[in-house]
């Protein structure tokens, strides 16, 4: 159904097939698996990479809506990439573009959750008796 690795710190979900409302099992096994990587990623970060995912109905969408709420909880971040254009004009016509960002890449989206580790180590820690 999907792969799970890990790069650069981001927890990436390789989803496959279409995810319409009637399959419902199919649901119900990527709810648990994305919930369970948003209770437990460290750091919360999430891409979900749909290159082999042709189509995405509303039911979709709740569950990844509901993983995204998971991962705010615990200041974490949601990306999706390789969208076919099909998919791709469902999150954009529903505006879910505008809480989760969407990228042509698999690379562009790991680097963009992965980016802000970059810039606190690149940055010195301030000594507060220094001020």
């Amino acid at each position: 159904m999907s792969k799970t690795w890990r790069e650069r710190d981001v927890t990436v979900v390789e989803l496959a097939g279409q995810y319409d409302s009637f399959d419902v099992q199919r649901l119900q096994e990527l709810h648990e698996l994305l919930t369970a990587l948003a209770k437990t990623a460290t750091p919360p970060w999430l891409v979900l990479d749909l290159g082999h995912t042709r189509f995405v109905g509303s039911a979709f969408l709740e569950v990844v809506f509901r993983v995204w709420k998971r991962l705010k909880e615990r200041d974490g971040r949601l990306a999706l990439c390789c969208l076919h254009p099909y998919c791709a004009e469902v999150i954009r016509a529903t505006r879910l573009d505008q809480l989760w960002p969407l990228f042509e890449s698999r690379a562009e989206a790991v680097n963009a959750l992965a980016a802000p580790e970059l810039e606190s180590e690149a940055s010195p820690p301030t000594d507060p008796g220094m001020e």
